[in-house]
């Protein structure tokens, strides 16, 4: 996740382009040569980096200055674990090339120049963000409007069609941890995705920067706090703000939950039943704790190495997990799991709660989709979904799981892993096709008397 410090240490690395003596480089020289300043930049080589810019380059920035800063982006961002594709330009007497460097937590763009064996520029920035394709060209409309629950002020934003005149909303509720209103989490935007697109379908959202990013300092160090604390009421105050709104339609309000978002939207359509329906993406059905345990054995996996360490942290958090299970609250050692932040009454305020019978209670119509790539909440927690509704009332719920889509819904080949968060991308269009069609097909249908 991209700080605001962190973007301002970006800036503050920039360093200018210069321009080139003319020398002549063909495209594979120029591949060859970024494989080997990526190299270096792989094993932390940044003064030997720093001893092939050209006497003109090294007057920008000192050998000091340069290392400092490319040392305090790897403690920010991660080792540079590898690249995307190199794009050599040799236009017009040009000799640069572009690429994309993977860290452990973050991708960044790299661009080189020159001269020779020289550099003659040097420039890692962050990913811009880009618009989805459909959304491109595309005018819509912004209203800033706060959110406010009790004490506590976010920033929101409404994103609506051109033309809206009482049209339907769709409020977007994060996942866990401090996320902003876009749902950023490296280069790419969730929450931006889905409301930019959905605007060009004929339908508004509502975003918010989430309580735990601008007031951290409520949910740290094992203070107390539960899910209507981290989620659920600032959706109710979300709805009461959009209610009061004369651009939509208050008696077309949706919510969509991404992640602890979707696992909170049955309680939520269960508080607020005057909702016109609720979408759930990557929902999980069972206690979340038991989610921690299935994505840490699951990383575990994908790398290799550090055995002791890993079974050594496995078996402490099947212990939480097992005390967890029994109720046996006082049995655990930390105010916090091990391996997240949230407090014990967090989970001990949602020992009963079953999102799958509580939206069955709710009687507000349902859509659940998954990705089938999701390690994070993996298809089998939408299998449960499944199971439980197979023998129960299923009228109103739909449900859809895509192929090859990750935790973001985002498409992928292979094992789903952390890193691929960092590789910039857009919300499969099926997606949003699908959430679209959904709320269209609500809209159209008789409400009962």
């Amino acid at each position: 996740m991209i700080t605001p410090e962190l973007k301002r240490f970006i800036l503050c690395f920039l360093v200018i382009l210069n321009g080139f003596n003319a020398f002549s480089q063909n495209a594979d020289v120029l591949r060859i040569q970024t494989k080997k300043i990526i190299s270096m930049m792989e094993n932390d080589q940044f003064g030997k980096i720093y001893s092939r810019f050209s006497p003109e380059f090294k007057s920008n920035i000192s050998k000091k200055k340069f290392t400092e800063s490319m040392e305090k982006m790897t403690a920010t961002m991660g080792k540079v674990t590898g690249y995307g594709e190199i794009i050599p330009d040799t236009a017009n007497g040009k000799h640069s090339s572009k690429t994309e460097i993977f860290l452990d937590k973050n991708t960044l763009n790299l661009f080189l120049k020159f001269n020779g064996e020289e550099i003659n520029g040097f420039l890692v920035s962050l990913l811009s963000y880009s618009f989805p394709a459909v959304a491109q060209n595309v005018v819509f409309g912004k209203e800033s409007i706060p959110l406010v629950t009790d004490t506590f002020k976010m920033n929101g934003e409404l994103i609506f069609p051109k033309d809206c005149d009482h049209c339907p909303v769709v409020i977007l509720v994060h996942g866990s941890g401090p996320n902003d209103m876009d749902e950023t989490i490296g280069p790419n935007k969730v929450f931006m995705d889905l409301a930019l697109v959905l605007a060009t379908k004929g339908i508004a959202t509502y975003r918010y920067d989430k309580r735990t990013k601008i007031y951290p300092q409520d949910f740290k160090d094992g203070k107390p706090f539960t899910i209507a604390d981290e989620t659920t009421d600032d959706v109710r105050s979300a709805i009461r703000i959009l209610k009061s709104n004369s651009l939509v339609d208050s008696t077309r309000i949706f919510v969509l939950g991404h992640s602890l978002g979707a696992y909170a939207a049955p309680l939520i359509a269960k508080e607020n039943p005057e909702l016109a329906g609720v979408i759930m993406m990557g929902a999980p059905i069972y206690p979340i704790y038991h989610l921690i345990e299935k994505q840490v054995n699951y990383l575990f996996s994908t790398k290799p190495g550090k055995k002791r360490a890993k079974k050594k942290l496995a078996k402490i958090v099947r212990t939480e997990v097992e005390h967890l299970d029994n109720r046996e609250y006082d049995q655990l050692k930390k105010k916090t799991l091990t391996m997240a932040y949230w407090p014990v009454d967090f989970f001990r305020n949602l020992e009963n709660y079953n999102p799958a019978a509580t939206l069955d209670s709710a009687h507000v119509p349902a859509l659940i989709l998954q990705g089938e790539r999701d390690y994070q909440v993996p298809v089998s927690e939408f299998e449960g979904f499944q199971e439980y509704f197979s023998t129960h009332d299923s009228a109103g719920i739909t449900m859809k799981s895509f192929p090859g889509l990750n935790h973001l819904f985002i498409y992928g080949e292979g094992p789903s892993t952390p890193m691929e968060y960092m590789r910039a991308n857009h919300v499969s269009p099926d997606v949003t096709n699908t959430i679209s069609d959904w709320i269209r097909g609500i809209l159209s249908t008789p409400s009962k008397p």
